[in-house]
């Protein structure tokens, strides 16, 4: 097993070869789940899909579906400059409102209440 950081937080990455199939597991270290990178993604992702309604939503999963991953998909769609992933991270804290500015416009965006 052998130690490395990912994105700040450390996290435990263990390789077992095997022919003709290759494991690898990686799970976080001794980080909080809310903490976690991956956590906080999706509470971002989660709430820019709420907020973004089904036309955002089906932009979201069009890019999905052409193989990009979901960070950047969101990121593209929002005109996120940067990294896709510390981008989302950027703009975690914004409010409702802010959030729903950066959205495209879209006739189904639900209220900025959640």
């Amino acid at each position: 097993m052998k130690a490395f950081s990912v994105r700040s937080p450390s996290a435990i990455r263990s390789r077992m070869i095997r022919r003709p199939l290759g494991i690898r597991a990686v799970r976080p270290g001794q980080v909080a789940v809310p903490e976690q990178v991956g956590w906080r993604h999706f509470l971002i992702e989660k709430r820019l899909l709420e907020l973004g309604g089904d036309g955002f939503r089906s932009a979201i999963k069009n890019r999905r579906r052409c193989g990009m991953k979901t960070e950047p998909a969101f990121a593209e769609i929002l005109n996120l400059r940067g990294d896709p992933y510390q981008a989302l991270l950027d703009i975690e804290s914004w409010s409702n409102d802010a959030l729903t500015r950066l959205l495209p416009d879209t006739d189904d965006r639900h209220s900025t209440e959640l």
